[in-house]
């Protein structure tokens, strides 16, 4: 399991404690295969079955039943014990991720191809990545996306090292998948966006994952106060928007959210970037699991002189942020 970064900037500076652990998947491709733009939920339905299938086989009724819990762990998550209500937030998020699961244009493959996503394990979970690996393995005897065998895992290397945090305090966030959170009930669209929001977006991400699987709470009051102190430069945004078949609710859902770049300016909030270097693996907003909320960062040049701070844009810090 690999650390997280953290704040050590004193005083009231947040501190992430959120162990995890990135695992590299590759998947070789058996039979053509269509993926729609945002394909996280065929991966998950196979972790589930897959789970399922090794329940079943299981030689003893411990292993069973550790595979049960396990199960449960990642699929229906329940809160820690002893916590008190988070910033009004009663949805405990899953202890995973999946990284590498969008294209816009969706992905045809043929025999031969090889697909390669990473998987992220948060908190105990991360300890329990052999039988995880070992569902996804069932691959070639499941269907994806209805194909019956049409992947087969080929290799999984875990990812060593912790999470760098950048040292430039001016960077461009690329969004790599829709990013989605609301404000006042509403999905942000390109017009409302702010770097308050965003910050708001993450932190609060974050904050419910250190209260349930890190070390300790965050002073989430810390941590938004920093994103109040962040600028925004040149916002290059686009609202995304496509569909995706529901196993569960045996429907199509809307995807949507938000695609592009913009330059965060750290300068007045440095306890902020450690966050920002835990979110390129943890993500942002909501829908995190299935693959939204991905971003990456690289560091950029002064650029325009005008930047917005939160209290400039789209009603500022006194809008609500929800996750």
């Amino acid at each position: 399991m690999m650390p997280a970064a953290s704040a050590g900037n004193g005083g009231r500076a947040p501190v992430w404690h959120i162990p995890h652990l990135v695992v590299r998947l590759r998947f070789s491709v058996r039979v053509p295969l269509a993926l729609p733009p945002l394909f996280g939920s065929t991966f998950r339905g196979l972790l589930g079955a897959g789970l399922v299938a090794l329940e079943k086989a299981a030689a003893t009724p411990a292993v069973r039943t550790a595979l049960s819990d396990l199960r449960r762990r990642l699929f229906e998550p329940a809160p820690r014990t002893g916590l008190a209500p988070f910033a009004g937030l009663a949805r405990v998020p899953p202890p995973w991720r999946l990284l590498d699961v969008f294209d816009p244009h969706g992905c045809r493959l043929v025999p031969g191809d090889a697909l390669g996503v990473r998987l992220v394990l948060v908190g105990d979970v991360a300890d329990a990545a052999e039988p995880v690996i070992d569902a996804l393995a069932l691959a070639p005897r499941l269907h994806v996306a209805g194909v019956p065998g049409a992947l087969a895992l080929a290799g999984a290397e875990p990812m060593s090292g912790a999470v760098p945090v950048p040292k430039a305090s001016r960077l461009r966030v690329i969004l790599e998948s829709p990013l989605r959170y609301r404000r006042n009930g509403q999905e942000v669209t390109p017009g409302r966006f702010d770097a308050f929001g965003f910050g708001a977006a993450l932190v609060r991400r974050l904050g419910l994952l250190a209260a349930h699987y890190g070390g300790e709470p965050v002073d989430l009051h810390a941590a938004l106060d920093a994103c109040a102190r962040t600028r925004l430069f040149g916002p290059d945004l686009v609202a995304w928007c496509s569909s995706r078949w529901s196993g569960r609710q045996q429907r199509r859902v809307p995807v949507k959210g938000l695609l592009g770049t913009f330059v965060l300016d750290t300068s007045d909030a440095p306890e902020l970037q450690p966050a920002l270097a835990l979110g390129t693996r943890l993500g942002a907003g909501r829908a995190v699991t299935l693959g939204c909320g991905q971003f990456r960062l690289a560091e950029t040049g002064r650029g325009s002189n005008h930047a917005r701070r939160p209290d400039e844009a789209s009603g500022g810090t006194a809008d609500r942020v929800t996750d």
